[in-house]
């Protein structure tokens, strides 16, 4: 599609910006995608900028933001923002392997091979060509040189069957130069010291920069020339000589792309993976941000404890993970539900629980008996009843618990929510019912925080899904799920991969509590385990009515238009050009 072909299109650190909502789209032409949505626009009510990159990670790139002191109406500055997430809706980090992308990749670059050792190409009837213009202002170079400077670049380039011809008047001069391939016109106007060269090829395409470069490079002495210039795809001329070689040339170079894919598809070499850098003004554009990064996350351990280099364990990352995600999203005054598997048996998650927060604060929810325990999600014979009575025995209890600490306070009683990875299917389902709404049965306000630990994706596929489900049920913002991935560094095939589904409902700030957690883990476990989100979605976009449509209104006299209007003012039209190209039709078209 267009933007998988655009995407192509791109430097390795490039980023490609799409207005509207096309999050879903980009976020499978892309690694890294990321959905910045305003509100309180001029006119159109709320707009979306979709930016996509395969190299620049956004989550952590916003360590490194660059202020470029564009001048702005709409948007508070940088350092006006409440954080550095502001503006952002949703976030994604697409693995290119497992969506497919990989496997067309792989199969368009045979393809490309295959061509290239393919003689027999047989022509389409259509003629391809380019046109560019350049235009060099303040060039003192007489233009009676330019014949020997196009002749020499283009036989320099491999160009053949090279002819010059020229002419003059009082106030111009002309010359022009033919090749096989495509020609050369040049005019000067002598009082204006300004040059204007064409160059139209209808072979060699993929020598347009080279040649574009070396006239630059030649006209520009001494300094102070200015250059512009600009292209066109356009047809081109039939009968030439090298249109089986050109034609493989045609279109982005598959074998460039810049999605990891691995070596085998990735022209990166190995053991070289880290991402391109650009500098404005000295300042790096880094995708990882390393240095600041692993600064704060050491600064991190320190409040956190010591830093263990032992290997990933589920065990030992889960308080960091579970207590960090509490810390951020659960008020102090609440308690933690935590949904587990059968009395006797590990419950993990209130495990880890316990050793950052206070037990008091912690209530251990367990599955009614060892039948539901031993249900399968592959089960057939499901007994529903058996289910919902447990349901209604636990809501029970729950209840009982929250009306004693509702005696003792005035303050909202239950603040999160976690279902252990232990926690059995028919748990599960249990757990789903609880929270289909913002107000639950328990009480009328909001619980914040809702968790589905997972502690080796590969199993029990049904714990990915059961956050998402609740997702769908709530649906409206302010809401926040992410999906976040930790494992051990040490790239291994058959490792474990930990995942944490966690829904945030009515918290603002979400994106950077989340960056927060993943910062945790790293500065805890150092270099041995890795955290990623690998999404982060926002609720269904908030209606708001003409009443609350409060949009920063501005007009375009209101920038600084001078600079413009003078550069408008000086500009002088000194002629205009048409393209056209004359062709047989089809019936006196021959096979050249």
């Amino acid at each position: 599609d267009i933007l998988n072909a655009m995407s192509l299109l791109l430097k390795p650190e490039g980023i490609m910006v799409k207005n509207e909502p096309y999050f879903k789209e980009m976020s499978k032409t892309f690694d890294f995608t990321v959905d910045a949505h305003f509100y309180d626009c001029p006119m159109i009510c709320d707009q979306s900028m979709i930016l996509g990159s395969n190299r620049i990670d956004f989550f952590r790139a916003v360590d490194n933001l660059i202020d470029h002191k564009v001048e702005n109406l709409l948007l508070p500055e940088i350092e006006d923002y409440p954080n550095k997430y502001y503006l952002w809706h949703d976030y994604s980090t697409n693995d290119p392997t497992y969506d497919g992308s990989c496997d067309k990749l792989r199969a368009g670059i045979e393809e490309q091979r295959r061509d290239d050792d393919d003689d027999g190409f047989e022509r389409s009837g259509k003629s391809e060509g380019i046109f560019m213009a350049i235009e060099l202002e303040h060039c003192k170079i007489p233009l009676n040189e330019a014949s020997s400077i196009f002749m020499t670049a283009l036989s320099d380039l491999g160009f053949s069957s090279i002819e010059a011809m020229e002419g003059n008047s009082d106030t111009s001069f002309e010359v022009g130069v033919v090749a096989a391939e495509g020609y050369m016109l040049g005019r000067r106007w002598n009082d204006l010291n300004y040059i204007a060269i064409d160059i139209y090829l209808w072979g060699h395409f993929h020598k347009m920069d080279d040649l574009r470069r070396a006239l630059i490079e030649a006209f520009q002495r001494p300094d102070g020339v200015s250059t512009t210039s600009f292209r066109i795809a356009t047809s081109g001329m039939y009968g030439n000589n090298s249109w089986e070689k050109d034609k493989k040339r045609i279109g982005p170079d598959l074998t460039k792309h810049t999605r990891k894919c691995g070596h085998a598809v990735d022209n990166t070499p190995p053991g070289d993976e880290k991402p391109d850098t650009a500098e404005h003004k000295g300042e790096p554009l880094d995708s990882s941000a390393a240095g600041s990064v692993a600064s704060k996350q050491r600064e991190m351990a320190e409040d956190i404890g010591n830093i263990k280099d032992d290997g990933f364990s589920v065990a030992d990352t889960l308080p960091v993970a579970l207590g960090t995600l509490v810390d951020s999203f659960v008020p102090e005054n609440t308690v933690v539900l935590v949904f587990c598997g059968l009395p006797e048996a590990p419950c993990l998650a209130a495990d880890a629980l316990s050793e950052r927060i206070a037990n008091d604060r912690i209530h251990r929810v367990y599955i009614c008996s060892k039948s539901l325990a031993e249900i399968d999600f592959e089960d057939t014979d499901i007994d529903l009843h058996q289910i919902h009575e447990c349901r209604q025995s636990i809501a029970t209890t729950i209840k009982d618990e929250t009306k004693k600490l509702a005696a003792a306070s005035d303050a909202v009683i239950i603040g999160g929510a976690i279902l252990d990875g232990e926690a059995p299917f028919a748990m599960a389902n249990i757990f789903l019912s609880f929270w289909t709404f913002r107000r639950n049965i328990f009480q009328n306000e909001t619980v914040h925080l809702l968790v589905s630990v997972a502690p080796d994706i590969q199993a029990d596929i049904w714990r990915h899904s059961n956050i998402r489900k609740i997702e769908n049920y709530i649906d409206m913002d302010p809401m926040t799920r992410a999906e976040i991935l930790v494992a051990s560094k040490e790239y291994d095939p058959e490792q474990t991969v930990m995942e944490l589904n966690v829904l945030m409902l009515d918290c603002e700030d979400a994106f950077s509590k989340i960056r927060l957690t993943e910062d945790a883990i790293a500065a805890t476990f150092s270099s041995t385990v890795h955290a990623q989100s690998m999404s982060i979605r926002g609720g269904s976009l908030l209606y708001r009515s003409v009443e609350e449509h409060s949009p920063i209104d501005f007009s375009q006299h209101d920038y600084d238009l001078a600079a413009g209007k003078q550069q408008y003012k000086e500009q002088k039209a000194l002629g205009r050009q048409s393209l056209f190209q004359l062709a047989r039709d089809k019936d006196h078209r021959d096979s050249s």
